[in-house]
């Protein structure tokens, strides 16, 4: 039975376990799940021996033997978030965000993410915001066809035109959320990402984390100054994203098109003028796009899924 529970399930209870460090238990999925494809919910089954679990003390060894039970109450707590809209993935996932892969360390990766709204915000282009959003900024936003805006929701929030993604440093259930922003989510319009448990408080130390966290997500930086950058900036492997001056949205609209040339300062970028380009097949596409950096494993199914589609479709056409 515990073996038909969901994946995020398993991965919950080992992190949430009290009999081995939450450090331990996230090296062991990453050596198992992550590096090796494996299922976490196979660990119960792992032999003593599997190079895989490293050294097996007694602590490891019941930490395993107990996660099926952990599973079982995790699976339930889940599916009473879901009836709220809440879902759920893991360091594993498709969905799981490219920016934080890229850009932040392993150790600094949450391993289970809680999610309210629309996860397709997280494929097009953000801005991500450190100050509190300002009027000329959202009527810039409001412009933008596909321009998402990112945040850290610290207790307040501005509705906007644009689509929103915020980062809560503290629990869903927790948070004391405007209702304005939960119709938001529940409308495809905003998304909502937590890096703890439905019921954990908010702390300075988890308000950085989400710092970082929403900084990774951003194509671009707004900051009010240097200092502030260097505070959301300060957890993040290079290349930073690109830092534009509060209030400047014409620097937006230069590096979100690509064409920009800034000269010195943190963040900055020598950009080709943007164009179209041609690629021979999907394959030569998605080599090509490699040479940027990591494509990301749900860009490269989805350019295949599209190319199958379109030869199904000229198969069926008479012309």
């Amino acid at each position: 039975m515990s073996k038909a529970l969901p994946e995020s399930a398993w991965w919950q209870a080992l992190l949430e376990s009290c009999v081995i460090r939450r450090n331990r238990a996230k090296q062991l999925l990453h050596s198992w799940c992550v590096e090796l494809g494996r299922a976490a919910s196979d660990l119960p089954q792992a032999e003593r021996g599997d190079p895989v679990l490293g050294e097996v003390d007694d602590k490891l060894w019941r930490a395993l033997r107990e996660l099926p039970k952990g599973a079982e109450r995790a699976a339930a707590e889940q599916a009473s978030l879901a009836r709220t809209g809440i879902r759920v993935i893991t360091r594993a996932d498709a969905a799981y965000p490219e920016g934080w892969l890229a850009r932040l360390d392993e150790a600094h990766l949450p391993y289970v993410v809680y999610l309210h709204g629309n996860l397709e915000l997280l494929w097009q282009p953000t801005v991500t915001m450190a100050s509190a959003a300002e009027p000329e900024l959202l009527a810039w936003a409001a412009t933008q066809d596909e321009v998402v805006l990112v945040s850290v929701f610290e207790g307040s929030w501005q509705a906007a035109d644009s689509a929103q993604i915020l980062v809560l440093p503290e629990g869903m259930q927790a948070a004391e959320l405007p209702q304005p922003l939960v119709r938001a989510c529940d409308a495809d319009h905003a998304l909502l990402l937590s890096p703890v448990a439905p019921g954990i408080q908010t702390s300075a130390v988890l308000l950085n984390a989400c710092r970082a966290l929403a900084a990774a997500l951003g194509d671009v930086l707004v900051s009010n100054g240097e200092a502030e950058s260097a505070v959301w900036l300060a957890q993040l492997l290079p290349p930073l994203p690109p830092v534009v001056r509060s209030g400047s949205p014409a620097e937006l609209d230069a590096l979100l098109a690509g064409d920009a040339h800034h000269d010195g300062g943190r963040g900055s970028l020598d950009l080709p003028p943007a164009g179209p380009v041609h690629f021979r097949d999907v394959e030569s596409a998605i080599s090509e796009l490699g040479k940027t950096g990591r494509v990301p494993d749900a860009l490269a199914r989805r350019l295949r899924e599209s190319h199958q589609l379109r030869e199904a479709d000229d198969a069926d056409d008479p012309a």
